[in-house]
């Protein structure tokens, strides 16, 4: 018996939202997840004989998945992009340009984007532009398809690659400066030639047009598996916007180590190395002002992603190359529980989790710490100590009108005159369009910001909040946990300097983290003196995506004697059924002796009495297992 109907949602539509730094990978990804099925065996390395639950987990998705392999459509991220600046038939870009410069102008204060300008206008005034009004049709899904046609049109192939060569005359530097400023542009007011400071009504403008394609590729592609991935994800929101609308959307950061990135971008890039490092930790977000949501913040779409692929060097951390996880990955995704997870996703699975118990406002952080193997002895999360009031559950309202402030707010908070007039210059609202603007949230603040606007700059020492990490490590010695030496460190974040060293004193051996930006943490003291603290980068499911991925439909013996129609009965069902055939026997032969061969009443009679002497011998058979049973 087939069940294609249980698993038709999961086989008919996926999508994929890659997302990594400059330089990890997300390209070649893409590329391995489109491979035709032809090509699967060229691509994926089969396991004969493997000699380990984990090369047995493989073995399994491997043999499923080339069953199963439907390769991928990829969605170029920079396509959809060349889309939207053909829509407006490229208007207005000297405004773009414009906007570049100014947002720019600190880190390179030289640009002028004049060969780009040339390139630009003349690309203008030689393209005879596509009335895109004539794509549009009152049935919405005819007009995706004509849209994604068009997308896919030689046409406009050869549009989208000469834009982007246009872009970078001087450098690939260029091309990146001025598509930043278009993506920031667009998702601020809708448009990439708005003014520098537009209202903030296009956050999801890029998303939108990157839906309707995918909804015309799935139109066309009718009755077939239709699974796109997209290259790349650049704004933690757009991630959102596909994360609300689709059960079937996974997104999947690409991890490479540091080393093996700074390598690549090296042999990529040459002389212009340096600069796009520097592009490249602008977009990864962390210098982002709070109210620059709109902007590139690859470092939050990565701690938001659901997926992890790692290019790691060696496999003593986790037995899987990278395209032996996509397989592994992939395989889950149409059949749910197929295999378990993994040890580390376990561990990081249970502090992703854990870190929703934070109540900071600014960040939320878990951790886990388990012996050498796997087995959890602490968990934490970043909070204020025990007893004290997280700021998440603090108003500042109630600070200013209650006088009921002792136990939530501190007696330094309370008191110093310093303090008190930093936080009313922010927080009490004279304003009531201020107040309403909350719409009804209460307006928790942050005790660090506010001190650090006093004093210091940025100093860490300011936060209420104890670091997850380090409050795991607390919880082992509060409630008399035993030693870790050897064990292992798992943080939804990476570890900070302070944290690093106290995981040094325990004497950890690994620290599994998903940021892939540990600072000067590794270099500086996890891999200072003799012990070495490996650093690995965590590969797997977490969140929503490791219940989608590893909760089966049904169980696995059912599914198996479903399909196959195999109908194992226990030893009681067997004796069951014989005692029903021969009791059925039995009164046959009450109600008619002379069907036995032969017409001796004495045979008869002897017949009769050896069926209910095998009948009493099965019962008693029968009842003696009950009782043992029971």
């Amino acid at each position: 018996m087939k069940l294609t109907q249980l698993y038709q949602n999961r086989e008919e539509f996926i999508i994929i939202g890659l997302t990594g730094r400059t330089g990890a990978g997300c390209s070649t990804v893409s590329k391995w997840f489109s491979v035709p099925k032809t090509e699967f065996d060229n691509n994926y390395t089969d396991l004969e004989n493997p000699n380990s639950n984990d090369k047995r987990k493989y073995k399994i998705c491997y043999d499923f998945l080339k069953q199963k392999w439907e390769p991928f459509y990829i969605l170029k991220y920079s396509k959809v992009l060349s889309w939207i600046a053909y829509k407006e038939k490229l208007e207005n870009f000297d405004q773009l340009f414009e906007n570049a410069k100014i947002d720019f102008d600190e880190r390179f204060p030289n640009l002028d984007f004049k060969q780009e300008r040339i390139k630009i206008n003349s690309l203008k005034a030689n393209t005879t532009f596509t009335d895109i009004k004539n794509l549009e049709n009152e049935d919405k899904n005819l007009e995706n398809k004509n849209i994604f046609n068009f997308f896919q049109s030689t046409k406009f192939n050869t549009f989208h690659t000469t834009f982007q060569n246009s872009l970078k005359c001087e450098s690939e530097r260029n091309r990146i400066i001025i598509l930043h400023t278009f993506c920031n542009q667009i998702r601020k007011g809708g448009c990439f030639s708005c003014p520098p400071q537009p209202d903030l009504g296009g956050i999801y403008t890029i998303a939108e047009d990157i839906n309707k394609i995918i909804k015309g590729y799935k139109k066309q592609k009718k009755n077939e598996p239709c699974r796109v991935i997209i290259d790349s994800f650049r704004n933690p929101f757009e991630i959102i916007y596909f994360r609300e609308r689709y059960s079937a959307f996974y997104s999947l950061a690409v991890n490479p180590d540091e080393d093996i990135r700074e390598k690549k971008l090296k042999k990529e890039y040459g002389d212009n190395y340096k600069e796009i490092v520097d592009l490249d930790n602008i977009e990864y977000g962390d210098k982002n002002n709070r109210k620059d949501f709109f902007k590139q913040n690859v470092q939050q779409c990565i701690q938001m992603s659901d997926l992890h692929l790692s290019f790691l060097e060696e496999t003593k951390t986790y037995p899987f190359t990278i395209t032996q996880q996509i397989v592994i990955f992939y395989s889950l995704m149409l059949h749910p529980g197929l295999v378990t997870p993994s040890s580390q996703e376990r561990c990081m699975q249970i502090a992703y989790t854990a870190k929703y118990n934070s109540g900071c406002i600014s960040r939320q952080v878990g951790a886990v710490i388990t012996d050498k193997n796997y087995s959890i002895k602490s968990i934490g999360w970043n909070n204020t100590p025990e007893k004290q009031t997280p700021c998440l559950l603090r108003n500042a309202h109630d600070f200013f009108d209650s006088k009921e402030t002792e136990g939530v707010y501190s007696y330094y908070e309370r008191t110093d005159d310093t303090f008190l007039k930093e936080l009313k210059k922010y927080f009490d609202f004279q304003d009531s369009t201020k107040i309403n603007s909350l719409e009804g949230l209460h307006c928790a603040y942050c005790f660090k910001d506010i001190q650090n606007s006093i004093k210091e700059g940025k100093n860490q020492v300011h936060t209420r909040s104890l670091h997850a990490e380090e409050n795991a490590m607390l919880q082992l010695t509060k409630y008399g946990g035993q030693g870790i030496e050897g064990g292992y460190l798992f943080t939804t974040a990476s570890p900070c300097e302070l944290c690093s060293k106290k995981a040094y004193q325990l004497g950890i051996n690994r620290v599994y983290y998903i940021d892939p930006y540990p600072g000067i943490s590794k270099d500086h003291i996890l891999h200072s003196g003799s012990l070495k603290i490996k650093l690995v980068l965590f590969t797997g499911a977490i969140g929503k995506a490791y219940h989608k991925l590893y909760e089966p439909f049904m169980a696995h013996k059912d599914e198996i004697y479903i399909r196959t129609d195999i109908d194992v009965k226990d030893k009681l069902k067997q004796l069951q059924a014989r005692i029903a055939e021969l009791e059925k026997e039995n009164k046959q032969l009450q109600k008619n002796p002379n069907s036995i061969v032969g017409s001796d009443c004495g045979q008869r009679k002897v017949f009769k009495l050896l069926i209910n002497s095998r009948i009493s011998q099965i019962i008693i058979n029968y009842w003696s297992i009950i009782k043992r049973i029971v």
